[in-house]
């Protein structure tokens, strides 16, 4: 009786042509063993490993060996797995430009990241046999029908996703647009990229029509995000102000000099509290040294006057003088660099 794999990674890790592959874990799979025992040289393998069954309209094919059998399925799987690189491949090779004027490498290397999570559920051991030498010997089937429809199926699911998350930010307020905006970007460049990874699979995949609606969400969303300006009020001399409106021009985001104005405006209030600390130390560099608590809140009221998001940080800094330890920027420029400003702004 055949048995089932469900394998995750091995196509991406083929995409990627690395040459190398995750094993995966399959579940312990009987094999056949030969009364008498084979060599591991090309001309003692099985018939069927030499001269392998061939890919058709029905059914991807790969054979393996390797130490264990789990190696030889990834073996057998990446195999299958290069071969559907190989087809998409020839789709991109195919197109000069995609949206946006990406380049199709561009777009290929988006393809290559969402396979990582690509599986094949229902690969079957079509053959199995052991060497002389202890290694094992398969051939793996994949159902390309199923395989796909599998995909398309994920397709589906994350495509529902991201459009109630892009009804629900054009339906809500210019914060909510802000703190959305990044992620349905990325969520809609990587639908096309998914649907291009389908028209690989399926060439009667409806690949224009998906490539067309993300980009008309997206086109709209950066219209209703260009409306957004950003005021942020100089409260203090201590410099967190104008580190912040440096990241949001940085990433791409309007500054308003004032809370009035055209567009919708968000204001962003940055309050400083700090008080000095006592440290205990043996170090004589560290003694010689000034300490103080600073406490940075963020605050974002929209043009209504609602707070729409508040986040709090706290950070212990040292300088030669108390001054310099207050407005030390070091350790709040580091949580803006690995978090971003709006995931920074908006408390996650």
């Amino acid at each position: 009786m055949f048995k089932l794999y469900s394998l995750s990674g091995l196509l991406a890790l083929s995409l990627l042509t690395s040459g190398c592959f995750s094993k995966s874990s399959p579940a312990q799979v009987p094999l056949k063993s030969s009364t008498q025992h084979i060599s591991n040289s090309n001309s003692n393998m099985p018939s069927w490993y030499n001269n392998p069954q061939q890919t058709d309209y029905q059914n991807y094919y790969g054979v393996g060996v390797g130490d264990s059998e789990k190696e030889a399925v990834a073996m057998a799987l990446s195999k299958i797995a290069s071969e559907i690189s190989t087809t998409i491949a020839s789709v991109f090779e195919s197109k000069s430009t995609v949206k946006n004027g990406e380049s199709s490498k561009e777009m290929l290397h988006q393809v290559k990241a969402i396979v990582k999570g690509v599986t094949f559920n229902g690969a079957v051991v079509e053959e199995s046999d052991i060497t002389s030498d202890g290694e094992y010997v398969v051939m793996m089937r994949v159902d390309r029908k199923s395989f796909a429809n599998d995909e398309k199926r994920k397709f589906q699911q994350e495509q529902k996703k991201v459009e109630t998350l892009y009804n629900h930010t054009m339906s809500n307020d210019s914060f909510v647009v802000l703190a959305n905006y990044q992620t349905l970007e990325q969520e809609l460049n990587r639908l096309v990229a998914r649907a291009s990874f389908l028209k690989g699979l399926d060439s009667s995949f409806d690949y224009s029509t998906v490539s067309q609606k993300s980009n008309s969400m997206l086109s709209k969303l950066l219209a209703k995000s260009g409306e957004i300006y950003l005021y942020v009020p100089e409260k203090s001399s201590l410099g967190y102000e104008t580190l912040v409106r440096k990241y949001l021009t940085k990433s791409g985001y309007k500054i308003a000099n004032s809370s009035k104005g055209q567009g919708d405006i968000l204001t962003v209030h940055v309050t400083i509290h700090h008080q000095p600390k006592e440290i205990r130390t043996t170090n004589e560099r560290l003694k010689s040294l000034k300490f103080a608590t600073v406490e940075v809140i963020l605050s974002t009221v929209n043009s209504r006057g609602d707070e729409v998001a508040k986040n709090r940080f706290e950070f212990t800094n040292n300088g030669v003088s108390y001054e310099d330890a207050i407005s030390d920027l070091k350790k709040f420029t580091k949580r803006l660099d690995k978090d971003g400003v709006v995931k920074v702004l908006r408390g996650e």
